[in-house]
């Protein structure tokens, strides 16, 4: 699985709707980490592609990053963004 970071995702944000695109196209099992100062909530966008949306506490962020990351063994992760909690996890992992 491939985990993708994005912010806004469900606002404008142009970096997050070419993630989208990109992932609509792959037909593969996608989880997306939508920063977006929200609570933390997790839907299916389409069979394939799975949103979560990340609280703003970076510490609940890490966990929540850690615990997906783990439970569904995501093998990579594609930055749109500066995204320091993933970064340091991906690098930790």
């Amino acid at each position: 699985m491939i985990a993708y970071f994005v912010y806004n995702l469900d606002g404008y944000s142009g970096a997050a709707q070419q993630a989208l695109l990109l992932a609509k196209h792959m037909k593969r099992d996608i989880l997306f980490f939508n920063h977006n100062n929200k609570t933390f909530q997790k839907y299916k966008h389409n069979q394939f592609i799975e949103i979560i949306d990340l609280p703003q506490n970076r510490f609940f962020q890490a966990l929540i990053i850690l615990f997906f990351t783990l439970e569904y063994s995501i093998r990579i992760y594609h930055f749109h963004g500066s995204f320091n909690v993933g970064m340091f996890i991906g690098a930790f992992l």
